[in-house]
């Protein structure tokens, strides 16, 4: 996973925390980030929340992705 998106577990909860300091826009690399995340979770056996930072979850996908390969 990369600086953008935090783990963190406890009490049974893990909490995926996204933040790109913009807009939080959804890329390939991110989307793998967020399956790394729940897989890890699975394994913890957690229950899951995905969240943004304060006031922003994201702002959609990155429609500049279909524009390269």
């Amino acid at each position: 996973m990369n600086s953008f998106l935090a783990y963190q577990f406890a009490d049974g909860v893990a909490t995926v925390t996204l933040d790109d300091g913009k807009a939080n826009v959804m890329s390939v690399a991110i989307l793998a980030d967020i399956e790394t995340a729940l897989t890890r979770a699975e394994a913890d056996r957690a229950v899951v929340v995905i969240q943004g930072r304060p006031g922003l979850f994201s702002g959609g996908f990155d429609l500049t992705a279909f524009k390269r390969d």
